[in-house]
Formats: structure tokens, C-alpha cells, sequence
């Protein structure tokens, strides 16, 4: 036994080891979500941890600096799952019925790259429903992430929403700039407006699609429209969003319409998703009791 030649016993930056205890808090989590969706009809499906990065890269909505990639024995690029939307994209568009409306649901571990933190490993929950692109969709599909969340024991959350009609007529300055947070340069400070008052700003861009959310979804009161929220705008071609705890740092959950995602795979079918952060709730409970 030489001490002076031990391995270093750590875990890679970005993941972690769960004890038993740690453990038994995610897996009920998580089982308390799947329980609900099933219910609610969505049908699990199970992802490959490893996937060709050429089959899955059309579907994705990320740099390849956030990729965790590596070159196969047979000298083919390989990359651990980064994003189990594109992964079901591809399944739905080559396995599963085109003419079907699909409602699935996951639970899996996803891998990505951090520009300063290294690989991380976190675990996501979510649902993506393939097929039908309308204002009833998309309602249904918020109110089935607030509902979960709800049936995991978060009730006191806030969902930030925006459209990609609301920065349609923005310039390319001004999108860089709410990129950046940079709202010097942007010469205004972006509100926030609670979708219950919608009807009040005249000015507010994508204030059609705002309003008839609003007449459409049963519980208004939990959804704010966030003017500085913005996303890819070649993945997104609607509504997106984030789900924040109050008083708590990270977005817990997030989603929104991308109509032209299994376009990438040959199949011309409307999607809309969501996924929930299993570690970040976890993270916000363990906040809560100090």
C-alpha cells in the first residue's frame, strides 16, 4: 500500500455520485412524474446512451462544442445522448407510424459539454407530442409540465414564456443584445408581463398569439410573457419557454414548438416538447431546507 501513488477517488466535474439517500429522493421524483404522464397517456420510450453524431446532428439544437463526441474502433464519430428530443425525432420519424399523433415520455441521463465547467451529466423528464401544431397543443402541453411539476411537490413555480413572433421585428443587434443581457446597449430594460393582463399592452409584440393563449389555457395566473427570453431561433419556430422556482437560480424546466425538427429526418410533422431537470429540483430542495 503506497498512499503517495493513490488515484485521486473523485468523480468527473459535472457529475456525481447519488448515496442512498440522494438516490431515493431523484427516484422518487422521478417516479412520481412518470407515474402522471402515464396516466395522463403519454407512452415511455427508452434512448441509446451512444448515437453516430452524423444520424443525429440534423436534429440538434446545440454547438458542437456542447457535444461530448469521440472516434469509434471503426473510426466513426460517436456521441453520448446531448439532447433526447433529437434522439426521439429520429425514432419517430423511422420507427413509429407518420400517420399517428404520438404523445411519448422519458427519463434519462443527458451529456453535454460546458465552455467552463467541463462534461456535465444531468437527468431529464420530459414528454414530446408529435403531430399536431395549434393553439390547443401548445396549451395542453404547459399545462402537462406545470402539472407534473405540481405532482412532483412544485407547485410555487413560474413559467416564463415567449414567441418567435415577438422578436420577429427586432434587429440582429437588438437579438445579440437579449442574447447577452446587454440592456445598455439595447437602450430598454425588457418586462415582464403576467399573461392575465395581456389585454392591457397594446404594444406588446406577439400580442395575437398572447391573447388567444390566454382565452385558451385554464390556469393563466402561473404563466408570465417574458420579453428578454429568447432561444434558438432556427429551432424554435413558436412559443418557448423556462420554469423557475422563486428564489432559486437555475431554470428547473423548459420547451417550446419546433415545427420543422423531423423535417431533419425526412418526416414533415409538427412537435412541440418539454423536459424538467431532475438535478436542478433536487439542488432547489436541499436550498430550501438551509
Amino acid at each position: 500500500f503506497d498512499p503517495y501513488n493513490m488515484i485521486e477517488a473523485k468523480t468527473l466535474y459535472g457529475s456525481k455520485d447519488y448515496t442512498p439517500q440522494e438516490a431515493k429522493v431523484r427516484l422518487a421524483l422521478e417516479k412520481k412524474a412518470l407515474d402522471f404522464l402515464e396516466a395522463q397517456g403519454c407512452e415511455h420510450v427508452l434512448l441509446p446512451s451512444l448515437e453516430y453524431l452524423e444520424a443525429i446532428k440534423p436534429g440538434l439544437g446545440l454547438s458542437s462544442d456542447a457535444l461530448v463526441s469521440f472516434i469509434d474502433n471503426d473510426s466513426q464519430s460517436l456521441v453520448l445522448r446531448p439532447d433526447p428530443t433529437a434522439a426521439i425525432a429520429r425514432m419517430a420519424a423511422t420507427r413509429l407510424k407518420a400517420s399517428e399523433l404520438l404523445k411519448l415520455s422519458y427519463a434519462t441521463p443527458v451529456f453535454r459539454r460546458h465552455p467552463s465547467e467541463g462534461i456535465q451529466e444531468f437527468f431529464q423528464i420530459g414528454v414530446e407530442c408529435i403531430g399536431e401544431s395549434s393553439i390547443k397543443s401548445d396549451c395542453a402541453l404547459l399545462s402537462l409540465c406545470l402539472e407534473s411539476l405540481k405532482q412532483m411537490g412544485f407547485s410555487d413555480v413560474i413559467l416564463l414564456l415567449n414567441h418567435k413572433q415577438a422578436l420577429a421585428g427586432l434587429s440582429s443587434n437588438a437579438l445579440n443584445c437579449l442574447k447577452q443581457k446587454n440592456y445598455v446597449d439595447l437602450g430598454y430594460i425588457p418586462k415582464q408581463v403576467p399573461l392575465e393582463e395581456v389585454a392591457q399592452e397594446q404594444e406588446l409584440a406577439g400580442r395575437a398569439y398572447f391573447s388567444e393563449l390566454l382565452d385558451t389555457f385554464d390556469e393563466p395566473s402561473a404563466i408570465r410573457i417574458d420579453t428578454a427570453l429568447i432561444k434558438d431561433l432556427d429551432y424554435y419556430t413558436g412559443f418557448f419557454f423556462n420554469v423557475i422556482i422563486p428564489g432559486y437560480e437555475h431554470v428547473v424546466a423548459s420547451g417550446g414548438r419546433y415545427d420543422q425538427l423531423l423535417d431533419a429526418f425526412g418526416c414533415k410533422k409538427p412537435a412541440v416538447g418539454f423536459a424538467i431537470y431532475l438535478n436542478r429540483l433536487q439542488e432547489s430542495i436541499k436550498g430550501s431546507q438551509k
